[in-house]
């Protein structure tokens, strides 16, 4: 007599003599066996068409080379890059080159670091003794690396913070 819900493995004894273990009434043997050979893999690819899987596979290549060109970015020998991940600055700058950079989460900014000139328009103006002269003037701009001094590199209090010597 069965008993419902049992998960016990009831043992028999095969026709050749060899023992077979059974599990709800199927043979344990059978799925193994089919589980460990790749028969069941052939099976699989056999049942998908050709086309699809040249189709994923294009895709899946056509991904990765999207993702690489996304994480190179060149700099010019005159520019410096900026990397801001997920919104932080993060340095060091990006030097002029090649440089790979997380995909999809990194922004470069990139700075001209060659000195620009901005034109400021010709104005009339009058000087003290009233008499008009016109005045031109240009404007030269040039990013800098920071230079370290003294004071950044101390961990002293500032100087408004601490007391006055009497």
């Amino acid at each position: 007599m069965r008993r419902l819900g049992s998960n016990r493995q009831k043992v028999s004894l095969n026709p050749q003599g060899r023992r077979s273990e059974r599990m709800f009434g199927k043979k344990i043997e059978a799925w193994a066996t089919a589980a460990l050979t790749s028969s069941l893999l052939i099976d699989i690819s056999a049942q998908i068409p050709g086309e699809v899987i040249l189709f994923l596979a294009i895709l899946i290549l056509f991904v990765v080379v999207v993702l690489f060109m996304l994480a190179v970015r060149i700099i010019q020998p005159y520019e410096q890059g900026l990397k801001v991940v997920l919104g932080k600055y993060k340095p060091p700058p990006l030097n002029p080159g090649f440089n790979l950079v997380a995909p999809l989460v990194t922004q470069v900014t990139k700075l001209d670091l060659r000195t620009q000139v901005l034109d400021v328009p010709r104005q009339e103006v009058i000087t003290k003794d009233n008499s008009p002269t016109n005045v031109d003037a240009i404007i030269y701009i040039k990013v800098t690396p920071r230079r370290p001094t003294s004071r950044s590199r101390t961990t002293e209090r500032p100087r408004w913070l601490s007391p006055r010597p009497l």
